[in-house]
């Protein structure tokens, strides 16, 4: 009977053990939006907390609020409930309770052991930027967009004070550690002091000649500790008297977080120049710089025994570092900044994704699993697609340059230079042997070239504003582009002769997209209103414009009625069109009929680009919300059927 009681306990140990952590699969699937089948990358890392034991790390994310262990950085809990981008997180004194702030006006209370929403505060008029518990955890402050600070009762959820001083957005706020005095950052450049209890005004620091990103008090509350962006430097204040006792010097580029240690010995910043710096808290001497970001740095907050620093940074990466030696000690990845391109491979297992942290990030399709992250660019990368054999990946972006792949070696290829702007667009031709691309300001032109020399082939001219969107009809013969002044031109890919210009939209055109057989071109046109009392520009619906590609001829109009259309795509089969809309929704319609068969809803922001798995049963989008998800077409055969 002892033995299998003993089993038994083993047993649930063993489970117990199995379930404190979420496997990657899992949470590729954790809290998805109704509808959605996987979720690629956890958002960006916006604002990170340990828990005052420090064995858990809170980040605020662009989808929600990832709770980790903070020794095996292994996901605990997914909090969602805001519906837009979380900015900023806090955990109470005790550690039981989470506050956060979100882009969607509301702060929201949080049971940290349960993940459980507890209450919503409303009263900012914008983006909460800032929220912070006083030391007994009886109050929360608030600092938001609105330029204003706020104080609520922690417990049930009242509103006690506004606090009004500061002319623009305030970005940091904090208690003292006794509880007397808050301390508020702002975008106008100063920092404002308060009585914590009866809200008066104190003292208004001034010497940063840039915005206040962020502000950290000394443990024993008589130093403010505040960074001031592009000024490029940490200011060390007396709390007291108010005067600027030290300027410390020696980031190279914005400062965009600073923390004292628990015990005052060691100030610890952060920066868009991709380094961490350490030091002295008293005299300001620099003691040394971790590196190992490769991009901008914008978080860095101490564990609660001062021995090690966690920092985020817009490379997607965590990273921890020991305080005493410098030693990075482990990195957490997986979050993303946000995606702006996505591109299924031809055999449709693999997906690739471009965006703000520009990177090349490969994906499996099923899982939803990071497979690799391939780094080179050297700016957000607005456009990805692979060639049609799969082997090869382009990538574009703001640095006018074009960069080719190797999918299986992971290794970049070439890079083609000859734009003089930004490249916004790139397609392959269906053999893979040429490459085009266009966009940028002032890209009026379509550049070919040679995939294997990677020679320009050619350059065509024609088009009077820049090229919106470009792509190669089926056979290769052609190719189409179509520009801001909504002119859509065919093109010779052999000779470059200009062999068509179609007219017909008079509004503003965002996409372009042929049919895989051919046939059909389809292009989104906004039609817009000017309102009369207020003179502002309304979108009040758009049309989708179908045009057989043999005689460039317009075929049909569908005029969709649903709100701003901003990109569209066929399906495999030309039967279905899904568009991208300015509502953070994807939609699908009947080619033919204009019908709206499905809408998707569940991106936290904007969509900026979608495509359909080669079998045309999924739908990937990818969103400002650092995000792609992965949508079942639903009722794939008798959609089809219905559509014959």
């Amino acid at each position: 009977m002892k033995r299998t009681f003993s089993i038994l306990i083993l047993l649930l140990l063993i489970n117990a053990l199995s379930c404190s952590s979420i496997s990657a699969q899992v949470y590729s699937r954790l809290l998805l939006p109704d509808d959605a089948k996987t979720r690629l990358g956890k958002g960006s890392i916006n604002e990170i907390a340990f828990t005052p034991n420090g064995n858990k790390l809170a980040i605020a994310s662009s989808i929600g609020i990832w709770i980790y262990d903070a020794y095996t950085l292994k996901v605990l809990k997914l909090l969602n409930g805001h519906t837009d981008s979380v900015d900023c997180v806090s955990f109470s004194p005790n550690g039981k309770f989470i506050v956060s702030g979100s882009w969607d006006s509301t702060i929201r209370l949080w049971d940290a052991s349960t993940g459980q929403h507890i209450k919503t505060l409303k009263g900012h008029k914008g983006l909460v930027k800032s929220v912070n518990f006083s030391p007994d955890g009886k109050y929360i402050v608030s600092g938001g967009f609105d330029e204003t600070l706020r104080k609520w009762d922690a417990n049930i959820g009242r509103h006690l004070m506004t606090l009004r001083g500061h002319n623009g957005p305030v970005e940091c706020v904090s208690f003292s550690p006794d509880g007397k005095v808050i301390a508020s950052g702002s975008w106008d450049k100063t920092i404002h002091l308060w009585n914590a209890k009866t809200g008066q005004h104190l003292k208004t620091l001034i010497g940063h000649s840039r915005e206040i990103h962020d502000l950290s008090f000394s443990s024993d509350g008589t130093t403010i500790a505040s960074c001031g962006s592009w000024d490029k430097t940490v200011r060390l204040w007396s709390v007291k008297t108010g005067r600027n006792l030290k300027t410390i010097v020696g980031h190279t580029s914005s400062v965009t977080s600073v923390s004292f240690s628990p015990y005052n010995e060691v100030l610890a910043t952060v920066s868009f120049d991709k380094t961490v710096r350490l030091w002295n808290a008293v005299t300001g001497q620099h003691l040394r710089t971790l590196r190992g970001h490769s991009y901008y740095v914008n978080n860095v907050t101490f564990s609660p025994n001062g021995k090690t620093i966690a920092t985020g940074s817009m490379d997607s990466t965590l990273r921890l570092w020991d305080v005493n030696t410098g030693q990075h000690i482990k990195t957490l990845t997986g979050h993303t900044e946000g995606m702006l391109s996505v591109s299924f491979a031809p055999n449709g297992k693999t997906i690739a994704t471009g965006g703000r942290d520009r990177t090349l990030r490969l994906w499996d399709a099923v899982t939803g699993l990071q497979l690799s992250t391939l780094t080179g660019n050297t700016s957000d990368v607005y456009n990805v697609s692979y060639s049609p054999n799969g082997q090869l990946i382009a990538t574009v972006g703001r640095d006018n340059a074009v960069r080719l792949w190797n999918v299986n070696t992971e290794e970049m290829l070439k890079t083609f230079t000859g734009h003089t702007f930004w490249v916004g667009n790139v397609s392959f031709s269906p053999d893979g042997s040429t490459m085009a691309t266009s966009g940028g300001i002032l890209g009026n032109n379509l550049l070919l070239w040679d995939t294997d020399t990677g020679q320009l082939i050619k350059t065509l001219t024609g088009h009077t504003a820049r090229i919106v969107s470009n792509i190669f009809s089926t056979d290769g013969k052609t190719i189409a582009t179509i520009s801001e002044k909504n002119v859509l031109c065919l093109w010779n890919v052999y000779t470059g002769k200009l062999l068509k210009t179609l007219t017909g939209q008079t509004g503003s055109v965002a996409s372009i997209y042929f049919s895989l057989d051919g046939v059909t071109i389809a292009t989104v046109e906004a039609i817009t209103t000017i309102e009369t009392i207020t003179k502002i520009e309304r979108v009040i619906n758009h049309k989708i414009h179908l045009w057989d590609a043999t005689y460039a001829q317009p075929v049909k109009v569908l005029t969709i009625q649903s709100g701003p259309i901003r990109n569209v795509r066929f399906s495999p089969n030309g039967k279905i069109i899904a568009t991208v809309n300015t509502g953070n929704t994807v939609s699908l319609w009947n080619a033919h009929t204009g019908q709206l068969l499905k809408t998707f809803r569940g991106h936290k922001s904007w969509v900026n680009s979608i495509c359909f798995s080669p079998d045309g049963k999924n739908i990937a989008s990818g969103s400002e919300d650092c995000t792609v998800l992965l949508w079942d077409v639903p009722n794939h055969v008798s959609i089809n059927k219905s559509l014959r």
